[in-house]
Parts: structure tokens; sequence; C-alpha cells
């Protein structure tokens, strides 16, 4: 694992115990898969999933799921990434 996602891993994790009031939803794709299993999370590869209290609220999510989500846990982190900038898909 490179120190870009290592660095990536502590600085999510961070965030997540820092605001555990707020529910963060983890875009698709093999590098968020393998942030979220070093943290503990089990995660869909294509999907997008969500994380509330440090426990797993949702996995797979379409539209309707996350938005009845937003509803019922109206503080949501939202973290612009990419990989060009070494941040990730946690939105």
């Amino acid at each position: 694992m490179s120190g870009k996602t290592l660095n990536s891993v502590d600085t999510i994790n961070g965030e997540i115990e820092e605001n555990k009031d707020f529910l963060f939803l983890f875009g698709s794709g093999g590098t968020i898969d393998h942030i979220a299993g070093k943290l503990g999370y089990k995660n869909t590869l294509l999907g997008i999933d969500a994380i509330y209290k440090n426990k797993v609220v949702g996995i797979d999510l379409n539209e309707e799921k996350i938005l009845k989500l937003l509803e019922k846990y109206q503080k949501a982190k939202l973290r612009k990434s990419s990989r060009r900038e070494s941040t990730f898909f946690i939105f």
C-alpha cells in the first residue's frame, strides 16, 4: 500500500471519528474499497455505501435510498475528491 493511501486512511478515519453525528457516503471503486476495508467497513466495489456512527447503515445505495438517508441523518459530509489531488470519493 502506498504512503498516500495510508495517509488517506488516517485522514478519513480521523474525519469519521471527529464527526460521528454525520452520515458519510463512500463512493465506488477499488481505492475506496481498499480504504473502507482498512477502516473495518464492508464496502461494495461498484456501489455507494453509507456509514453513520461507525456503523454501515446502507450498502449499494441508489438515488432514492441516498435521499431517504439524507432525510433521516440530516448532517452529511461531502468531500469533493479526485485521485489527481490524492484525495478520494468520500461524500
